[in-house]
């Protein structure tokens, strides 16, 4: 049974329901919901705090969980937040007296569905502009390509709870082991022609750019440590024959563009951005300015694509961050890992400007806990 007909059984009749969160990803599941499961309504947002949530979403109260009626609490609470704050609220919410909880996090199981179903409706205009790998057809090709997903890991990465075994195509690098103070990888971003150094503002960007320019296989792609692309044998059996160009992340939805970089960007740091397309690049600015209009947003800096296509991506990406960075200040002067999520927003411009040219395909994403 799917998630989506979990959660439409624990609605049932009622037909009502509550959303913990009132940030991005709540809004985002939010307009999935709207499309997947019309006749369903939300109550009411929860949030554990008034601070820096807003008084309301598309007319829906945003209630603190200590104001929320005695009434509501047999409803199905969707917590919609980031997954590292999982066990926290769930722990929250039954001090609350809420214990039907569904686990709505970022990349779980139901936010792919939802995802999945959301952009299957419409993507960038495109009757049939979504793909997935799942439902990519192989051609007559060899089936002998190598790839590898290059997996960003920090000596100041939080610990798994679990333990995982990663598949032979996952090769770890230390991220920003030029800055380190323990070797924990075998392979380190800081050999050869390396940016390691400035790992504070590029982060996972500095793994990105040691692939770049280090990778042999036919495909190259980048992951984290705790963030990686869920493929089954099949999946891994087309990357292989060569079937696809691009593996990209379910895009997130973002009807509200500004909430995926109010967070962690400075306006003036986006708009510097935006002028340097504009300047530079006209033709991605122009892409830029619709992207922003618009509800996709690819992210985590998660990539996998022809060796020759992720050097041409990686080549523009660097050169737009390399003038930032050059106007907003470097490593020296900051510490706030602004490139690597601007990386975020200027993949989504480079796949959305070249998507006619490629052939890319989508997949999930599991976040490792």
């Amino acid at each position: 049974m799917s998630e989506l007909l979990n959660f439409e059984n624990k609605i049932g009749k009622n037909n009502s329901f509550l959303i913990f969160g009132a940030q991005n990803h709540a809004r985002a599941m939010y307009e999935a919901l709207q499309i997947a499961l019309p006749k369903a309504q939300v109550l009411f947002f929860l949030v554990s705090a008034r601070k820096n949530n807003p008084e309301c979403i598309d007319g829906i109260e945003v209630k603190t969980i200590d104001s929320a009626l005695e009434n509501g609490k047999e409803l199905p609470v969707l917590v919609a937040t980031p997954d590292l704050y999982w066990d926290e609220i769930v722990e929250t919410l039954h001090q609350h007296g809420f214990y039907n909880i569904v686990n709505g996090t970022f990349s779980s199981a139901l936010d792919n569905e939802l995802r999945e179903i959301y952009y299957t409706k419409g993507f960038l205009g495109e009757a049939e502009g979504f793909k997935k790998l799942s439902d990519i057809v192989p051609g007559e090709a060899s089936g002998n390509m190598d790839f590898c997903m290059y997996m960003a890991k920090s000596e100041k990465d939080r610990p798994l709870i679990n333990t995982y075994e990663f598949p032979d195509y996952v090769r770890p690098v230390q991220a920003g082991a030029a800055l380190a103070e323990n070797i924990v990888m075998e392979c380190r971003d800081n050999e050869g022609d390396n940016i390691s150094k400035k790992n504070r503002n590029y982060c996972e960007c500095t793994v990105t750019y040691y692939a770049w320019k280090h990778a042999k296989e036919d495909y190259v792609g980048l992951c984290h440590y705790r963030r990686h692309f869920d493929w089954n044998e099949d999946d891994i059996n087309k990357i292989r024959s060569g079937c696809v160009d691009v593996v990209l992340p379910y895009p997130v939805i973002t009807k509200i563009y500004e909430i995926h970089y109010r967070p962690y960007i400075a306006q003036d740091i986006f708009d510097t951005m935006l002028k340097v397309l504009k300047e530079d690049y006209p033709e991605y600015y122009e892409v830029a300015q619709e992207a922003v209009q618009g509800d996709v947003f690819y992210p985590c800096n998660i990539v996998l694509a022809r060796k020759e296509i992720f050097a041409q991506y990686a080549q523009w990406l660097f050169s737009v961050l390399e003038k930032v960075e050059a106007i907003c200040g470097d490593e020296t002067v900051r510490t706030d890992r602004y490139l690597g999520y601007l990386a975020e927003h200027l993949t989504t411009f480079y796949f959305i400007k070249n998507r006619k040219q490629m052939r890319i395909a989508h997949s999930k994403i599991n976040i490792l806990r």
